[in-house]
This record gives structure tokens, sequence and C-alpha cells, in this order.
């Protein structure tokens, strides 16, 4: 898992502002892109191979981001049910857990 998303959800979980931005762009190309530019601009490296190995292992990426802080309603309910495996990058996007929703 790359230590560089994990620092960066952090980061979002505790940004108000950033989340807020992320979770306002609807397509899944720009949302991937704008996770990938706010990251470099905090000297994060990210890609968007970083984003797919997230999303098809969600419990084992949320558990190494969270940490031993308490997970919210959001990241429980993943958790909980699952989500489904992204066959292909271009096809995540604001609906998916990485997008900060």
């Amino acid at each position: 898992m790359n230590s560089d998303l994990i620092d960066f959800y952090r980061s979002v979980r505790s940004d108000d502002a950033l989340h807020a931005k992320l979770t306002a762009i609807k397509d899944p190309q720009a949302n991937i892109e704008a996770i990938i530019a706010e990251a470099r601009s905090r000297n994060l490296s990210v890609s968007a191979e970083d984003i797919a190995a997230a999303l098809t292992d969600t419990a084992g990426f949320l558990q190494a981001a969270v940490n031993d802080d308490e997970l919210n309603d959001g990241e429980l309910e993943l958790v909980a049910a699952g989500v489904p495996m992204m066959p292909s990058v271009k096809e995540m996007g604001a609906g998916s857990r990485i997008s900060f929703d």
C-alpha cells in the first residue's frame, strides 16, 4: 500500500475544505486527476494505479489509513458491505471511497 496515498487520505479526513473540493468532482477521470494533483501539491507521490489498488483492497487500505482512529459512518459501511472491485482506473470516480465521499 502506498504510504503517500495513506498520508493523503488522512489529510482529507481532517480537512473539510479539501474533502468538499474532492467530493464535488463528479467526473471519474477528473476525480482521479484531482486526487493525484492535490497529493502532488503536498509533495506526495500518488498514481492512478495506487488509487486502483486501494479500491481493490478497501478494508486493508482503511485499516492502514485509519490506524487507531474510529471509522466514520461511510468507512464503516464500506467495510461492512464491501465495495465492488474496480475493473479499470477509468471507471473509478466520485462514487468510490477514495474520492472521500
